[in-house]
């Protein structure tokens, strides 16, 4: 009997040598990984997204949580997004991080912030 030893989507595949998402066609949630918690939620409860001029920031709007993704080389994570295809966006982590950031253009998420609406405003969640 072969035993699972991850919960990961046998579909799910990470974005190429990417820490900071992962792509799952047709996924049902969204997951928004950082240092304290991992919160997943519906994409069905997605108002809209808006992807920054600058392209360093990515905001969601759900039916109970504002997200914000502040990074760098964000254009590939927001494409993959539109189509509903991302499983887990994740902060990047030290060392890994600083390599992303100078040898390669791959996605570099460096803060997720998640604020909980109508709720008490110590519930909101800032990760960098």
């Amino acid at each position: 009997m072969n035993t699972p030893t991850s919960r990961t989507s046998p579909r799910a595949k990470p974005n190429g040598k990417n820490a900071s998402f992962d792509i799952d066609e047709g996924s049902p949630t969204l997951t928004f990984v950082t240092a304290g918690e991992a919160l997943a939620i519906p994409y069905h409860t997605l108002h809209h997204m808006r992807f920054a001029k600058d392209a360093r920031s990515i905001c969601f709007a759900f039916d109970e949580f504002e997200v914000t993704l502040v990074g760098l080389h964000l254009l590939t994570l927001w494409r993959e997004l539109q189509g509903y295809n991302v499983r887990e966006v994740r902060l990047a982590q030290g060392t890994a991080q600083k390599a992303l950031e100078t040898e390669n253009p791959n996605t570099v998420i460096r803060s997720i912030s998640i604020k909980v609406l109508n709720e008490d405003p110590e519930e909101d969640i800032d990760q960098e």
